[in-house]
């Protein structure tokens, strides 16, 4: 980086060659400031862009610099450019952040979704398989299970006794068992 002279250099031709004074930044600083901004935002091109603006920012404070008398050009840029990219750091970390939350808020949509239709599945398999049973033992295991009545329930509103539903689920239970272990 340059130093003192290069500053009164730097604001020399601000005031004689306008034109000249960026080309000078761009000679003396714009490697190194890209370096700089790039080991913070680990972006070569966002870094490019922030040295970018670093100059056009200078070149909107061109009368400010000049009556600036112990301001060297080398730090200020410097300044700038860390701050920027620090700013973009940040924006793209949170941009990130956002963007993990999400995509995990979506992977756990999707995940209950396929577990409903999995599940919806299953339990249309399992009704279609308790149709198949005797009358008494699909009635119970249906209220049982499906309406999920008490057994006791299940006895008054049938009209048999209490031991009689246990047989029936119990029955059909090990029905359904022995289709279960034939499937695999």
């Amino acid at each position: 980086m340059a130093g003192f002279a290069d500053s009164n250099k730097f604001k020399d031709l601000i005031i004689k060659w306008p034109d000249r004074a960026i080309d000078y930044l761009y000679e003396h600083y714009y490697c190194s400031l890209v370096h700089i901004a790039e080991r913070k935002t680990h972006d070569r091109k966002a870094s490019e862009d922030i040295v970018q603006e670093a100059f056009i920012e200078v070149w909107q404070k061109a009368e400010w610099l000049i009556r600036q008398k112990s301001l060297l050009i080398g730090p200020y840029l410097i300044g700038i450019v860390k701050n920027k990219a620090i700013t973009f750091y940040h924006q793209t970390s949170r941009l990130d952040e956002k963007s993990f939350y999400l995509l995990d808020d979506l992977f756990s949509t999707i995940v209950s979704k396929e577990s409903e239709i999995i599940q919806s599945d299953k339990y249309k398999i399992l009704r279609a398989i308790v149709a198949t049973l005797p009358a008494r033992e699909r009635e119970c295991l249906e209220m049982r299970f499906f309406q999920e009545m008490s057994i006791e329930a299940i006895a008054l509103r049938l009209g048999i006794s209490i031991k009689a539903v246990e047989k029936n689920i119990t029955s059909g239970l090990k029905r359904l068992r022995k289709f279960k272990s034939s499937m695999y």
